[in-house]
């Protein structure tokens, strides 16, 4: 990777970890044990750099089954009015110990957890990003779908720009 490729991996990186942070909502996507893949939503609680992403649940919830019988997870973002959409994929690992609950979890989890990190059934879920995707387009969701599906058309000649689209491996793969 020359020097060019470097700053644009870096600010890339910056850029997705400030979208992130502004949309704040992940759907977090995890394997139950029958094989199908759940998802739910989750407030990210912290982002520590170069690529972990914290989030907060109940030691005893189902997410956190999941994630023990199957590490592999994955975590969309999306923001529709900016034409914003994020993907990651990743290894999830479960947290317990006091001083990374307290680093980690915001008081905002109090929404979903009483008493937050003095509560004894708190975990934090720390997600090391092993993959991103980011898609980011100017003229909203609506407007890119139909161009996208019209290239099947076709009656259509006219020429279509797909979303800007970028890709990048935070980690190699094991």
């Amino acid at each position: 990777m020359n020097k060019a490729q470097n700053v644009n991996a870096s600010n890339f990186i910056q850029t997705l970890w400030k979208d992130i942070w502004e949309i704040n909502v992940a759907m977090l996507v995890t394997q139950s044990n029958n094989g199908l893949l759940r998802s739910r939503p989750m407030m990210t609680q912290a982002i520590e750099e170069p690529n972990f992403i914290w989030f907060a649940d109940r030691v005893e919830s189902t997410l956190n089954t999941e994630i023990i019988q199957n590490t592999g997870v994955n975590l969309s973002y999306s923001d529709r009015s900016k034409g914003i959409y994020i993907s990651l994929s990743g290894k999830a690992q479960i947290v317990t110990d006091q001083e990374n609950l307290e680093q980690v979890v915001t008081k905002t989890a109090s929404q979903w957890i009483p008493d937050t990190v003095k509560d004894p059934h708190l975990s934090a879920i720390r997600v090391e990003v092993v993959t991103a995707e980011y898609w980011c387009t100017d003229k909203g969701l609506l407007h890119s779908l139909t161009d996208y599906l019209s290239v099947f058309s076709t009656s259509d000649t006219t020429t279509h720009e797909r979303p800007e689209h970028e890709r990048i491996q935070l980690q190699a793969l094991s």
